[in-house]
C-alpha cells in the first residue's frame, strides 16, 4: 500500500484551501479598512485645504481691515479739535486710500458665498469716506462740521459692521468644517473597526475549520500508518512462513538432482543440470524472503564500521560478476569513514546496490559502475552510479516498495525485495536512501550518520 487514502488527500486540500481563504479574507479586510480610511482622509484633506486657502486668509484680511478702519475712526473723532492738527486731513485721506487698496486686493482671495457682496459694501463705505475727505480738502475748512463728522463716523460704523459680519461668517464656516472633519475621522475609525472585526472573525472561523481539517488529516495519516505497519508485519510473517515451507522440499530435491547429474546418461545429466539451476534460483528467492523478513527495524547498539573498508570488500566480492558482465568497478573514497553501524548492515545495503547496477547495465556500450564515498554535515553518503539505460521518473518513487518490479524491463527474475530490504536497513539506522536518473544511467544513494567523534 503506497498511495494515500482519498479522505486524507481531500482533508489536506480542504485545510490548505481554508488557510488560503483565511489569508485572502484577512487581506481583503485590511484593504477594506484602508480604503475606508483613505476615502475619509480625502474628505478631511479637502476641508483642511478650504480652511487653509479661504477661511484663515479671510479672517486675517478682515482683522487687518478692521484695525485700519479703527484707526480711521480714531482720526475722525479727533477732527473736532480746535485748532485742527496740521496735516490731519491729509493723513486721514492716505490711510483711507490704503484701506481701499487692501480691500481691492482681497478680491483675489478665495471667498465663501456672500463674502464678495460684503466686501463690495465695505468698499462703498470707503469710497464715501474718500469722497467726503476730498470735499473737505478742497474747501480747506478749519474744522469739519458736526454733520460732516457724523457722516464720516456713520460710514466707518457701516464698514466695521460689515467686516464683523463677514468675520462671523468665516468663523461659522471654520466651525462647520472642523465639525465635519471630526465626524469624518470618527466615521473612518468606525468603518476600519468594522472591516477589521469582520476580517478577524471570518479569518478565525476559516482557520478553525482549517485546523479541524488538518486534525482529521493527521488522524487519517496515523490510521493509514498503523494499517501499513500491520500489513508490513503480516507480510513479513507471511514471507518467513513461505521461505520456511520452501526450504524443506528444496533440500532433498537438490540432493537427488546432484545424484542424477553424476549419471552416465548425457540426457539425464543435462536435465539434472537444468533442474539444479532452477533449484538454485528458487533457493535465492527463499534467501531473499528470509532476508526481508529478518531485516531489523531498529539499529544495533554499540556497532561500528569503516565505510571505506566495507566498500572495498564489497567491490572485491563482485569482481567475478563484473568480469563476467564485461563491466568495470571503480571506487572514489576520501579514506576511512567511521560509522556507528554494523559492517554487515553496510555490506548488505551496498552489495545489493552494486549487484543491481552490474546486472542492469543492459546493452550499454560503456559498462561501468562507480561507487563514491563522501562526508557531509555529520553524515556519510554513498553513491552507486551505473551507465545503464536509466530508470523512468514514474518508477523512481515506487522502486523501493516490497515486491515491486518494473514491468517490461530486460532483467533477471526476482521477488523485488532487495531494495525494500536495503531501505529498511538504512532507515532503521537513522539514514535515508533514494535514486535519481535523468535519461541514461542511474545513481542509487544512501546516507548514514557518522560516528559520534566525526560529527561536526
Amino acid at each position: 500500500m503506497t498511495g494515500e487514502p482519498e479522505s486524507t488527500v481531500v482533508d489536506e486540500r480542504t485545510g490548505r484551501r481554508m488557510i488560503i481563504l483565511a489569508v485572502v479574507v484577512t487581506v481583503a479586510a485590511f484593504l477594506g479598512a484602508s480604503w475606508a480610511a483613505l476615502s475619509r482622509l480625502h474628505e478631511i484633506r479637502r476641508d483642511s485645504r478650504v480652511i487653509a486657502a479661504s477661511a484663515l486668509p479671510s479672517i486675517q484680511s478682515l482683522s487687518a481691515a478692521r484695525r485700519k478702519l479703527g484707526h480711521i475712526g480714531v482720526m475722525i473723532s479727533q477732527l473736532d479739535r480746535v485748532p485742527l492738527v496740521p496735516g490731519a486731513l491729509a493723513e486721514l485721506r492716505v490711510v483711507t486710500s490704503g484701506l481701499a487698496v487692501d480691500v481691492n486686493a482681497y478680491f483675489a482671495v478665495p471667498t465663501y458665498a456672500g463674502e464678495r457682496e460684503d466686501w463690495w459694501a465695505v468698499l462703498a463705505c470707503i469710497e464715501e469716506l474718500r469722497t467726503v475727505l476730498g470735499d473737505l480738502d478742497a474747501s480747506s475748512p478749519v474744522t469739519p462740521s458736526p454733520a460732516t463728522q457724523a457722516r464720516l463716523a456713520a460710514a466707518v460704523d457701516r464698514a466695521d459692521a460689515t467686516l464683523l459680519a463677514s468675520m462671523d461668517r468665516n468663523a461659522d464656516q471654520i466651525e462647520a468644517l472642523t465639525a465635519h472633519i471630526e465626524s469624518t475621522r470618527a466615521s473612518a475609525v468606525r468603518r476600519a473597526v468594522v472591516f477589521n472585526a469582520v476580517g478577524v472573525v471570518l479569518a478565525g472561523l476559516l482557520l478553525a475549520m482549517a485546523l479541524r481539517s488538518l486534525r482529521r488529516q493527521i488522524a487519517a495519516e496515523r490510521r493509514a500508518q498503523q494499517l501499513l505497519e500491520a500489513r508490513a508485519t503480516e507480510l513479513e510473517a507471511f514471507a518467513g512462513r513461505v521461505a520456511h515451507d520452501l526450504v524443506a522440499p528444496l533440500t532433498p530435491t537438490f540432493l537427488w538432482l546432484e545424484r542424477l547429474r553424476a549419471s552416465s546418461d548425457p540426457t539425464t545429466r543435462n536435465a539434472a543440470e537444468r533442474a539444479l539451476r532452477g533449484v538454485g534460483r528458487a533457493t535465492e528467492l527463499v534467501d531473499a524472503l528470509f532476508t526481508f523478513a529478518r531485516a531489523p527495524r531498529e539499529a544495533h547498539p554499540a556497532a561500528s564500521s569503516d565505510l571505506d573498508h566495507v566498500a572495498r570488500e564489497v567491490l572485491g566480492n563482485f569482481e567475478e560478476l563484473a568480469i563476467t558482465s564485461q563491466a568495470s568497478l571503480e571506487l572514489v573514497s576520501p579514506g576511512p569513514v567511521p560509522l556507528e553501524v554494523h559492517p554487515g548492515i553496510v555490506s548488505s545495503v551496498l552489495g545489493n546496490l552494486v549487484q543491481n547496477a552490474i546486472r542492469y547495465l543492459g546493452d550499454a556500450p560503456v559498462r561501468r559502475v562507480t561507487v563514491r564515498l563522501q562526508q557531509t554535515s555529520g553524515r556519510a553518503r554513498v553513491e552507486v552510479a551505473d551507465t545503464g539505460p536509466g530508470i523512468a521518473t514514474a518508477l523512481q518513487e515506487r522502486i523501493f516498495d516490497p515486491y515491486f518490479r518494473a514491468a517490461g524491463r530486460d532483467q533477471p527474475l526476482g521477488l523485488g525485495l532487495g531494495l525494500a530490504t536495503a531501505r529498511r536497513l538504512v532507515e532503521a539506522h537513522g539514514g535515508t536512501i533514494g535514486v535519481w536518473s535523468l535519461g541514461a544511467g542511474a545513481t542509487f544513494w544512501f546516507e548514514l550518520p557518522l560516528a559520534s567523534g566525526q560529527r561536526a
